[in-house]
């Protein structure tokens, strides 16, 4: 120890003595390091800390897995979840849920709250008790029995003014009355953003219904039991029914998932881990910086090092000192770039919108603590080990007689230091490579998803939400009847150019796939199934959003639920199914090829509209006039003159004119409704894209600092060349050459490595191409410039060196 701490107080004076050298070291480091910590903040509030839920550890959820997927799970029948839950063995108890938005009305105004159909343990699964009051009893799950609410504190207090007499009084949900018997506490809002709960309460029909895919199943390992084994057992268990159920089950499967990883969602964890891994080359690219730096610092302490051995030192002793001092530079990085990572942390959370945020699970808890203070001193450690390591080695392998024979030369390094440092360099820009494209593919990408619907023109657009109770909107023609009459009041208001309903908003919530069948084409194999964009809308809905007929005719009026069934196919469904044909007069059904769904006449083809930015399927969609497709939730979107928001008032006015008691939610421009959705991927990209930048300028001072350092070592060559007629622009030549070979096997190196990248992110996000020239060739193209640029001002001042001052170098 005593060693260790002369070490370290040498080592301390050592890199004060080259304040050049420590600086630049330091501040390459911080920045390093300080990326690093801010990205693992990130990483650990949404992967390591605990979730908002008790015991999240064996809390899993159990879902279906489509025919012919992997990894995708959806929500399962009622009936299937009564079977599972009897013979499973992997689980200590299974229960469910079910999303049911509903509108609290009474005590003010009506409100659109945030519910869940839940199964009555559902709160002993997760180990779970109310504050106030008592949870659902199993009686209770009953049809006729279940007009029980449990409401959340945030609520109660928000709604009710935390008045604990609540507890027996009556509340309306959807118009029907709902007694209030418990009271969950803040900390309590599974499913997430959930503000109260309701029974789960299934008709005798509905438990034998295997067809329709109604509820999600929470279950918690039980004892010796992991997910693994779990998934292993459900999947035999799938197998069985797959046999046993073949018109409703064949070739589904099941799958376990931990709850943390279906609340985040995988979009989630795999930004997050890209995010990592793009910050560690950053890492790596700063050290190999650092690294070279201290090759440079170690040529002039050539003769220092030969001394301590002839002193007696040996090289393990010359490597520890040389690694202390490294780790020592290390550290004093890593202090700094807490401030940076602090900085850029804040900046991160504070930019987020709060009405965003709040779907994001574990946003609020990115914070520099004490979990990423130890991960930064833990990063200078490593980063301060990994950039001394090598130069500590060739530093110690010295020829001590040699080394104490030179006079002035004594500067001169040699062969293997130049190859380590050319290595050094050509591992920086082929890291560079990959971090520069793959942020170049994914800010392209980006920039495909921003710009796909614009030709909406959404800035003009105001969207809402609305959900119609099914107690008082049971018929088809109740609900088309309330649509009628929203779109005939608004249709004549001042500033409205249009309005219209649709189920689903390009880049909003909401929307869903639907499986089809092209008539004279069964399917052979569940995995052959197609899937499209499912919309039920109104008739001026694809005029309002701009979105132009291809062939035939759109959607009308006498589109009714008495006409014949009609619907409109994208561009893309028409190519891919009827190539080279006219998909005009063809039928297709929702469903499979035993559907009772009708037969739907195609009747035109319109254009491609991208409605999910998270998902990379084509884009196949097509829609049903709201009359022959009425469901319970809609989505208004009202055309204005000018501000959209103007309008917000109309719109209310509108709907609460046909029903009183009907609010109106989630009003907000298009434009916020699409900004919303790809926050997500916008912080990844600028993330990425400011990751890439300081790749490449990372790259471009480590080209710099070897091509300097070769110019100073090489003045005496320069000297004599020019003595014998060399010109300005021949050393110019030879100086960038080198450093536009160094880059060139960079390049060749980074590029072929970067494929498997791109293929990976183009199943990340869509718009990206795999093999997209524009991005391969523009980024190799900025590249060699950066190179050029680095390597052009120690080449000027090679130029400059005066012959004859040059040949009384050494």
């Amino acid at each position: 120890m005593d060693t260790l701490w002369k070490d370290i107080k040498f080592g301390w004076r050592a890199i004060i003595k080259s304040p050049g050298f420590t600086a630049i070291a330091v501040i390459a480091l911080a920045l390093g390091i300080g990326a690093n910590t801010a990205i693992f903040s990130i990483a650990d509030a949404f992967l390591l800390k605990p979730l908002n839920i008790p015991d999240p550890e064996h809390l899993v959820i159990v879902g279906a897995v489509r025919p012919g997927a992997t990894s995708d799970i959806n929500s399962v029948s009622a009936a299937d979840f009564a079977d599972w839950k009897q013979q499973t063995k992997s689980f200590a108890g299974m229960g469910g849920f079910q999303w049911d938005e509903v509108s609290l009305t009474g005590a003010g105004l009506p409100e659109k709250v945030q519910g869940f159909r839940v199964t009555s343990n559902l709160f002993e699964l997760c180990s779970e008790r109310p504050l106030y009051g008592r949870t659902f009893l199993p009686e209770e799950e009953q049809p006729g029995h279940d007009g029980v609410v449990v409401i959340g504190q945030k609520l109660w207090e928000r709604r009710f003014g935390a008045d604990p007499r609540i507890i027996g009084q009556e509340v309306h949900l959807d118009g029907r009355p709902y007694t209030v018997v418990g009271i969950m506490s803040r900390t309590f809002d599974f499913p997430q953003l959930a503000e109260l709960w309701v029974p789960m309460a299934f008709t005798p029909q509905q438990w034998t219904d295997r067809k329709s895919h109604v509820m999600w199943p929470v279950a918690k390992l039980g004892p010796g039991s992991t997910i693994a084994s779990a998934n292993v057992e459900m999947k035999a268990i799938a197998q069985r029914f797959s046999d046993a159920y073949p018109d409703s089950n064949h070739n589904w499967g099941a799958k376990v998932e931990s709850i943390r990883i279906f609340e985040l969602g995988d979009f989630t964890v795999q930004y997050t881990l890209m995010l990592l891994g793009a910050v560690g080359f950053v890492l790596l690219i700063v050290c190999a910086n650092v690294a070279n730096l201290q090759l440079v610092r170690g040529a002039s302490r050539h003769k220092e090092m030969a001394i301590r051995m002839a002193l007696g030192g040996s090289r393990w002793r010359l490597v520890r000192q040389l690694l202390t001092e490294s780790v020592i530079v290390g550290l004093t990085g890593a202090a700094l770039g807490l401030l940076f990572a602090k900085w850029a942390v804040n900046l991160v959370v504070v930019n987020m919108p709060p009405d965003v945020a709040k779907f994001i699970p574990g946003w609020y808890q990115i914070r520099m603590d004490s979990r990423a203070m130890l991960f930064t001193m833990i990063a200078g450690v490593v980063a301060g080990i990994i950039s001394g390591l090598l130069p500590a080695f060739q530093g110690s392998r010295i020829d001590v007689n040699e080394a104490l024979k030179e006079g002035g030369r004594s500067s001169s390094s040699g062969r293997g230091r130049h190859r380590l440092r050319n290595g050094l360099v050509v591992a920086q820009v082929t890291l560079a490579t990959i971090l520069v494209i793959g942020s170049g593919l994914l800010v392209r990408g980006f920039r495909t998803i921003l710009s796909f619907n614009q030709g909406f023109q959404p800035q003009t657009i105001l969207t809402a939400s609305l959900n119609l109770p099914d107690n008082r909107y049971t018929k088809p023609e109740q609900r088309t009847m309330f649509y009628s009459q929203v779109l005939e009041r608004l249709g004549g208001m001042p500033g409205v150019q249009g309005a219209a309903f649709t189920s689903w908003v390009p880049y909003g919530s909401g929307g869903g796939w639907a499986q089809f069948t092209i008539e004279g084409r069964p399917w052979r194999d569940a995995s052959e199934v197609p899937t499209a964009s499912s919309l039920a809308v109104s008739p001026n809905y694809l005029q309002l959003v701009h979105v132009p007929l291809i062939r035939g005719r759109s959607l009308t009026e006498q589109d009714t639920a008495e006409a014949p069934t009609v619907t409109l196919i994208s561009q893309s469904m028409a190519r891919k199914y009827w190539p080279g044909d006219d998909p005009i007069g063809h039928h297709i059904k929702v469903g499979g090829n035993d559907s009772k769904n009708p037969w739907m006449t195609i009747v035109g083809v319109v254009g491609d509209v991208k409605m999910d930015w998270e998902s990379t399927r084509p884009l196949y969609a097509f829609y049903r006039s709201y009359k022959q497709a009425s469901r319970t939730y809609a989505q208004l979107m009202v055309r204005s003159t000018g501000d959209p928001m103007l309008l917000a008032p109309a719109a209310g006015s509108a709907v609460a004119a046909v029903d009183p008691e009907l609010p109106l939610v989630d009003v907000m421009p298009m434009t916020k409704v699409i900004n919303n959705n790809i926050i997500g991927i916008a912080y990844v990209a600028v993330m990425m894209g400011v990751i890439g930048f300081m790749a490449l300028l990372l790259a471009a001072v480590g080209v710099y600092g070897v091509m300097a350092f070769t110019v100073t070592e090489r003045t005496f060559e320069i000297g004599v060349r020019m003595t014998f007629g060399a010109q300005p622009f021949d050393v110019l030549k030879m100086i960038i050459g080198k450093g536009l070979l160094l880059v060139g096997i960079g390049l060749g190196i980074g590029l072929p490595l970067t494929v498997g990248l791109t293929y990976y992110l183009r199943n990340l996000v869509f718009g990206i191409d795999a093999t997209d020239p524009v991005t391969f060739i523009g980024i190799a193209v900025a590249l060699m410039a950066t190179a050029v640029v680095a390597c052009w001002f120690p080449a000027r001042r090679a130029t400059r060196v005066d012959p004859i001052i040059a040949l009384r170098y050494e």
